[in-house]
């Protein structure tokens, strides 16, 4: 953590936490990144309120909640925002959306907002007290009763819990997929809850107990209550549209269920406000809003004269004209400019501006400048060091403190030691770069300015639905005509497709599925969840299964007396490697991290995971036995790169065996 000395204050910070304390606007000028991070740590303390910072985008959001974590110790939360529009009939990530919902409830102290989380609206806080379902463990439950609540916040009932806005009952156990990071297991005995506890939807283990839980609405709006509604609405769907209250495509009607939706200002009414060079927030704000508008008007025109694709119908324009004709404008589903500029004007303001332009009456001006690249010439860095701790106090002491932040600390003092520099502290990397604090006395040094290391791009993890893997078919849209499936019990056939079909006198829809010598199965379509993707090795077309007979049992038998073979045979090859002593590799050096930091791209969390395991097992005693596997370009040979590197920095010596001639002059060029 960085230390910047407070008590000998500098005029414009005096300044500076004056107006905060006296809950003033006023924006500061004269910054670097490092200042002004420094200056929003600060803030929370001198004015005694919580802080929101808007950002013009997500990229520099990711960027500040790193390196407020790495030079402050502060924990930063980004709300993020949805990639599809308020005016598309398109339902948006619900991941994202339970974020957003937990950073509104939580409040933590220090938020900071890409500016386009701004245009969207959300429920107000009474809309949540309101519809959510509190359980705790010794309530009393009626499993009908509580299915229906379920359906009534939009939820949807499944067979298993595996993403948000699902719900199952079996027997005595209920899971539901709430808006929390996990889901929710409700275990009864009778009708008495006995047992809460949170699980993981890919593997359904158990992660953590819990003494009560809280299931919140799916969606910004409740049709409980406005059934007439949803009728009308659907008056003018066609007759495929499924006929139930909560269809694909709703959410561009939120403005018209819920009439008291509000933007994400109205939740932090007693926070400061802070904005990231004032001017580029309004200015892409504007643009932003009339991006929207423009989606909004296009939308309108045309459902005016087309059928809107709305799920699996369509909604002819005669709703929507009706709806954006109301009272209020119900179909305004963003937070306008206009509405920006009234809301913003309660708070008080902070502009951290480079460029000042007239907002904001009172500016201090601070005397900050970035730092020149040294192009690793380390006289010029020891000079440069050496011409400011030069200047030193009546007791000796130097006026300057030199502050370096390095990924390689060991190699830096080394080179400065042999220069004969010791007054200086080291501190862990960051991402912005150095600077030159005039106000405090304090010079900032990075691997940016020393050794020309630019920073890797920070990339956001957006969690995807589980039921987006390719294995999953949940239902008919999930599969088309002549892809081969396995059903549970008859075994592998081609999925020829959905057919209505009167048999035993009752007219449903079934699935056909053919097997070998064209015997058909047809199951009703309720029981597509006996059905999954095949995926095989290789471009040859899979034997199909033959219908009746024992021949699908006979394959799972000989399949798990394989299975039980290769278990009994790696059984004992990996009792004899455990017995083994392999080769033990020296945990990364200097050179190895600064190999690694010399890549070009920014390692994919599937490569770090994979890099951090190769590690770990070279480290290990144990002989390593791992198999990276990866599309052409997914980042295999860097790993590799890095395990061989770590091998000669080890004393060691390294092989690359590959099947081909060019691909081994491809490796060789690679590794020069």
């Amino acid at each position: 953590m960085f230390n910047i000395n407070e008590n000998d204050i500098p005029y414009p910070y005096e300044r500076f936490r004056a107006r905060l304390k006296e809950g003033e606007s006023f924006a500061v000028t004269g910054l670097t990144t490092f200042l002004r991070l420094f200056l929003l740590s600060k803030i929370k303390k001198y004015a005694k309120k919580k802080v929101l910072m808007v950002t013009s985008t997500e990229q520099t959001a990711l960027k500040y909640q790193s390196d407020l974590k790495t030079i402050f110790d502060l924990d930063a939360q980004i709300m993020p925002f949805q990639d599809v529009s308020m005016y598309e009939t398109i339902n948006p990530n619900l991941y994202d959306y339970a974020k957003q919902v937990e950073l509104l409830l939580e409040k933590p102290d220090v938020i900071l907002c890409p500016v386009k989380s701004l245009l969207e609206k959300f429920p107000n806080a009474d809309f949540f007290k309101k519809n959510c379902l509190k359980i705790k463990v010794g309530d009393t439950i009626d499993l009908g009763k509580f299915s229906r609540q379920l359906v009534n916040l939009g939820y949807k009932k499944t067979t298993m819990v595996s993403d948000i806005s699902e719900f199952s009952i079996r027997g005595d156990i209920a899971d539901v997929y709430s808006l929390n990071p996990h889901p929710v297991r409700i275990e009864l005995w009778g009708d008495e809850v006995v047992d809460i506890r949170y699980f993981d939807n890919e593997t359904q283990k158990s992660i953590e107990k819990a003494k009560e839980t809280t299931i919140y609405p799916v969606y910004k709006f409740i049709t409980a209550g406005q059934e007439d509604l949803v009728k009308e609405l659907q008056s003018e769907l066609d007759d495929d549209t499924p006929e139930e209250n909560y269809f694909e495509g709703i959410e561009v009607f939120q403005s018209c269920f819920n009439k008291q939706l509000t933007g994400i200002l109205d939740y932090f009414k007693d926070y400061v406000l802070v904005f990231d060079e004032t001017t580029e927030i309004y200015s892409k704000y504007e643009l932003l809003d009339d991006e929207c508008e423009k989606r909004k008007e296009d939308l309108l025109k045309y459902s005016a004269s087309t059928p809107l694709p709305l799920g699996e119908g369509a909604v002819a324009g005669e709703f929507l004209s009706r709806a954006n004709a109301g009272e209020g404008n119900n179909l305004n589903n963003h937070f306008s400019y206009e509405d920006f500029l009234r809301e913003t004007s309660y708070f008080q303001k902070i502009g951290l501006n480079n460029f000042i332009d007239g907002s904001m009456f009172d500016v201090i001006e601070f005397n900050a400048q970035p730092l020149r690249n040294f192009e690793a010439n380390l006289d010029d860095i020891s000079d440069f060091i050496n011409s400011y701790a030069a200047n030193t106090t009546q007791n000796g002491k130097s006026e300057w403190s030199v502050i370096i932040a390095t990924n390689y600390p060991e190699r830096v003092k080394e080179i400065l030691s042999e220069r004969e520099i010791y007054n200086v502290d080291f501190q862990s990397a960051t991402v912005c770069g150095g600077c030159i604090l005039e106000d405090f006395k304090t010079i900032i040094i990075t691997d940016r300015e020393m050794f020309n290391k630019r920073p890797k791009e920070i990339t956001s993890t957006k969690k995807s639905y589980y039921k987006e893997k390719p294995e999953f078919i949940e239902n008919i849209n999930d599969i088309k005509p002549g892809e081969f499936v396995v059903h549970t019990i008859h075994g592998l056939g081609i999925y020829k497709g959905l057919s209505k079909q009167e048999i035993d006198g009752q007219l449903k829809d079934y699935l056909t599925i053919e097997y070998a010598n064209k015997d058909r199965l047809h199951i009703p379509a309720e029981q597509i969840n006996l059905l999954c993707r095949y995926r095989g090795s290789g471009t040859a077309k899979p034997k199909l299964s033959k219908m009746g007979g024992r021949d699908w049992e006979n394959t799972k038998t000989k399949v798990k007396k394989a299975v039980e073979t290769v278990a009994y045979d790696l059984l004992r090859l990996y009792a004899r490697r455990k017995m083994q002593e392999g080769i033990e590799f020296l945990p990364d050096t200097n050179w190895q991290i600064e190999m690694e930091e010399a890549f070009e791209y920014t390692e994919t969390p599937d490569q770090l995971k994979a890099i951090t395991e190769v590690k770990s097992d070279m480290e290990s005693s144990q002989p390593m036995d791992r198999l990276i596997c990866g599309d052409v370009g997914f980042g295999k040979t860097e790993v590799a790169m890095r395990a061989i590197f770590k091998a000669i920095t080890s004393g060691k010596q390294a092989a690359v065996i590959v099947p081909t001639t060019i691909l081994a002059l491809q490796h060789f060029q690679t590794t020069e």
